[in-house]
């Protein structure tokens, strides 16, 4: 396992669904038609290139606000970097959301969820519109429904529905990276379904569908403890190293 793959991987995954340019000290990710996705509207620092700061948030600033987006920035994966520049962050008019309970887990063990198989579990390769009525809309989550349309395109990005009869009760994907990593993500239930197991059958089944076909390092990063049990009896466990997770949310109310 190379952490530094890893890390390449949770950077560059929205190029499969959204649009980026790239600068001198990182990446720009931004879609005009879903300005609502966090994912896809965030800048990514590469803070060896930087040498000023200063100039590197005024101009992303710029860049998102002409367009009506809220600036956005994700954390760099390098652990102190906030800590040392936060008051910079304040002064351009950004505020920090900290996330302490994301905790990144890799599959390592062995999958020990046993449930009884209800579900009928497929790979989409096409969008299918009952993924949004049935589970995105209603979980107030319609942003992240351009995402997944756009994204299950990619060949790279594999797209899991558990059905139930003829109702979408569970969703979850995975995405194979150029860096030899797989990355768990978009795990949702119906909110009239949870507390039923669907999502365990379903973690389930994408750990032995990926055992089966691929020897990519197989990571997650999760905060509900909830979630969290299921990876966990799925063998998924914590990586060795864990990264600061916070994003600077720009709110026009610069300290300087």
């Amino acid at each position: 396992m190379n952490i530094n793959n890893i890390i390449l991987t949770e950077i560059e995954f929205p190029k499969v669904f959204t649009n980026f340019i790239r600068r001198s000290y990182g990446l720009i990710y931004y879609n005009d038609n879903n300005k609502s996705s966090h994912d896809s509207n965030h800048a990514i620092l590469y803070t060896d290139k930087i040498d000023n700061l200063d100039i590197v948030l005024d101009d992303i600033s710029e860049f998102y606000l002409q367009r009506g987006i809220t600036p956005r920035i994700y954390h760099p994966y390098i652990n102190g970097f906030l800590e040392q520049n936060k008051q910079i962050f304040l002064n351009h008019g950004y505020d920090i959301e900290i996330y302490d309970s994301c905790q990144y887990m890799l599959l390592t063990g062995e999958n020990k969820i046993n449930v009884t198989k209800r579900l009928s579990i497929k790979r989409l390769r096409e969008w299918d519109e009952r993924i949004a009525s049935q589970i995105f809309i209603p979980n107030d989550k319609e942003y992240a429904i351009n995402v997944i349309k756009e994204a299950v395109k990619n060949e790279k990005y594999h797209l899991f529905v558990g059905y139930l009869d003829d109702i979408v009760v569970t969703v979850a994907s995975i995405f194979y990276s150029n860096y030899g990593c797989a990355r768990l993500d978009d795990v949702e239930t119906a909110i009239t379904q949870r507390n039923n197991g669907y999502s365990r059958e379903l973690i389930s089944h994408l750990v032995e569908y990926h055992k089966e076909n691929s020897k990519a390092a197989f990571y997650l990063w999760a905060e509900n403890p909830t979630a969290i049990k299921i990876y966990t009896e799925a063998g998924f466990t914590l990586m060795p190293i864990q990264y600061e997770a916070w994003a600077a949310v720009y709110n026009g109310e610069g300290q300087k």
